[in-house]
């Protein structure tokens, strides 16, 4: 699936894009951004306090399938969909 697919089908659920290239996922309550080294970062917004979470992709990725089903999402930046166009290459294959 290309990116402007995935796009497409995002905008058709009503979830925005944003044009961040590091931001994966904005949920309610906190945001989701790889790190420029590798790996991601968990940050919560509404309790700034909290501890930033380092998940696995495969952690980020299961959230990420759990807000395209139905959690609440603030949107989708560009790192988000290169981890949705690497999984659905992985499997188409």
């Amino acid at each position: 699936m290309r990116k402007d697919e995935i796009r497409k089908r995002l905008r058709a659920k009503r979830i925005q894009i944003y044009d961040h290239p590091r931001l994966v996922l904005k949920g309610t309550f906190y945001s989701v951004w790889k790190k420029p080294d590798g790996g991601y970062i968990k940050t919560y917004e509404v309790e700034p306090e909290m501890e930033a979470t380092y998940p696995s992709e495969q952690q980020v990725w299961r959230w990420l399938k759990l807000h395209l089903t139905g959690l609440p999402c603030r949107g989708i930046g560009m790192a988000g969909l290169e981890l949705i166009e690497k999984h659905m290459a992985r499997e188409e294959a």
